[in-house]
């Protein structure tokens, strides 16, 4: 009798578990081709495995989600221009290599909640029509958010940035929570457009943090970030409530040609 994969997920709501039906891969191993951590894996086995499961996940009528929690991605993962077609969910994900997700087209919820990213994360101009949750995952390398679209709310709540990330003219249409995330690298946000509430609260910059032209149509709450390198908000656009009190600057911040429309606390 063939041993099922071991490999357990106990979801942080509702306290449900999760299990992988696949068969262990290994002789006398415990894990899937997909669950499996061994970075030299067989990577023609792998890719049949994955292409399976998203092709079969997108088939059944009665599944939801693409179910790719936990996988371990033993080189480059390459979703350029990819379309998931139904919600996907990489939570707890390892990406080896670099991941390229650049001009995907996400139909559903994107959920890559504690996911590990070893080398560059790119999600340039990748469109989120659902909402994208990016809470506690990990950034080793470089993160591109280019010119994204996030059509629901975005969440990178306590997201560690080891490398820079950036996200210049991204548009965010709901709120965007980046609550106790870490950036130790250059953080840029120039020309993003925040249409919801943009939450920084307790936001870490090490690094330059750049949010030149960027546009906050809504509450801009940067309450107790801290800022270690230089600031730049230049010509900066504030429309709705801005909250900058006690947010700490290790330099003076520029928010030369800044415009605040509504009330604003520093």
């Amino acid at each position: 009798m063939a041993e099922f994969c071991a490999w357990r997920y106990d979801s942080p709501f509702g306290g449900s578990t999760f299990s992988c039906a696949l068969p262990a891969s290994l002789a006398g191993g415990k894990s899937c081709v997909l669950h499996d951590k061994a970075p030299d894996k067989d990577a023609a086995a792998f890719n049949r495995a994955l292409a399976t499961r998203i092709l079969l996940s997108e088939a059944e009528p009665e599944q939801e989600w693409i179910d790719l929690t936990g996988v371990f991605f033993p080189a480059g993962a390459d979703f350029r221009a990819g379309t998931f077609k139904k919600s996907a969910a990489f939570d707890f994900a390892v990406f080896s290599g670099e991941a390229c997700f650049d001009s995907g087209a996400f139909s559903g919820t994107a959920s890559f909640r504690s996911a590990t990213f070893s080398g560059t994360a790119s999600f340039s101009r990748a469109v989120f029509s659902g909402y994208a949750d990016f809470s506690s995952a990990t950034f080793a390398g470089a993160a591109y958010f280019g010119a994204a679209a996030f059509a629901g709310h975005a969440y990178f709540d306590s997201a560690l940035f080891h490398g820079d990330a950036c996200f210049d003219s991204a548009t965010f249409s709901g709120e965007a929570y980046f609550i106790r995330a870490t950036f130790s690298g250059a953080a840029s946000c120039r020309s993003a457009a925040f249409s919801g509430d943009a939450y920084f609260i307790s936001a870490v910059f090490s690094g330059p943090a750049a949010f030149d032209y960027a546009t906050f149509s809504s509450a801009a709450v940067f309450d107790s970030a801290a800022f270690s390198g230089k600031a730049s908000f230049t010509c900066s656009a504030f429309s709705g409530y801005t909250d900058f009190s006690s947010a700490a600057f290790s330099s003076p911040a520029d928010f030369g040609s800044a415009r605040f429309s509504d009330n604003t606390y520093f």
